[in-house]
Order: C-alpha cells, then sequence, then structure tokens
C-alpha cells in the first residue's frame, strides 16, 4: 500500500470515528465529479457499482461491468481526488465467495484498505 493509501485510510478512520459531526459520504459516477464534490467540501467519496455501471453503460447494475473494471474506475476516481474513497463491489460480481477469491489474488493489493486503489 502506498503512503497516499495509508494516509487516506487513516483520515477515513479518523471521520468515522469522529462524534462532533456526521459523515456524508456523496458517490461520484467519475473522477470529474469527484473532484467537484471534493472542492465543494465533501470529505469522503463512496464508489458502488451501481453508479459506475449506470454511468458509463446506461444499464442497470446486472453484471455488466467486471470486478476488474469497476476497480480500475474506482482507482481513477480515487487517484484524482486527496479524500478517501470507499468502494463497494461486493455481490454485483458473483456473490461473497467471488469477493473473498478476488481480494486473496495478486490483482487486488490494495482492497482490504479500501480508502483508495491507488496501490494497483
Amino acid at each position: 500500500m502506498s503512503a497516499n493509501s495509508a494516509s487516506k485510510s487513516a483520515n477515513l478512520q479518523t471521520l468515522i470515528h469522529r462524534r462532533d459531526k456526521v459523515l456524508a459520504v456523496l458517490h461520484p459516477p467519475t473522477a470529474a465529479h469527484a473532484r467537484i464534490m471534493e472542492k465543494a467540501g465533501c470529505e469522503a467519496l463512496f464508489v458502488g457499482t451501481g453508479g459506475v455501471v449506470g454511468a458509463y453503460t446506461g444499464f442497470s447494475d446486472v453484471g455488466t461491468a467486471t470486478m476488474t473494471e469497476c476497480v480500475t474506475i474506482a482507482g481513477w476516481i480515487a487517484d484524482s481526488v486527496s479524500i478517501p474513497v470507499i468502494m463497494d463491489g461486493d455481490t454485483g460480481h458473483g456473490g461473497i465467495m467471488a469477493v473473498a477469491a478476488w481480494c486473496g489474488s495478486a490483482s487486488a493489493p490494495a482492497l482490504p484498505e479500501y480508502a483508495s486503489t491507488t496501490s494497483r
């Protein structure tokens, strides 16, 4: 994991556990939207396959994009901002067993830390 990923992970943990302010997390479908959201004051972002697939294909999240494609797009989004990016990619890619297998593969070095996918 890169130092930037570690920093984003630590920042996300701080934001999640603070008690004085609610953390609003927005869902940018693209890196351009992510930069706009960051400049507007958003503190963390969420990238889910439904929004990503819908933004790029116009279709529902019914397995249209592979997990690798979704992680790549999430990586572009995470690389475009300095705030943490949470990625959701659980059941749209074959269920929890597929995710467990993918997380254990060499192609998913940054997934356990979900705050960034910059070390793809």
